[in-house]
């Protein structure tokens, strides 16, 4: 088992991630507002390609801060 023995302070990790995600929900519909990114913003399909590139290694970039978060100590 993990170092941590108190359950509610589990929970309360789990709920923290709840509320990370949900506001974290534009992320993850970038499929559904690119086409208007391209009309309005008059981006080309490679600029679209390098911001969706962009939007992915972001999220890649607060995973492993969340993970990093949990593992290390608070300085």
């Amino acid at each position: 088992m993990g170092t941590d023995s108190n359950p509610t302070s589990k929970w309360m990790g789990l709920v923290a991630s709840i509320w990370v995600q949900a506001f974290a929900g534009g992320s993850y519909n970038f499929a559904n507002y690119s086409p208007m990114l391209k009309h309005i913003l008059g981006y080309s399909q490679l600029e679209l390609n390098n911001l969706g590139v962009a939007k992915d290694v972001g999220d890649s970039v607060g995973t492993l801060a969340g993970y990093f978060c949990n593992k290390l100590p608070a300085w």
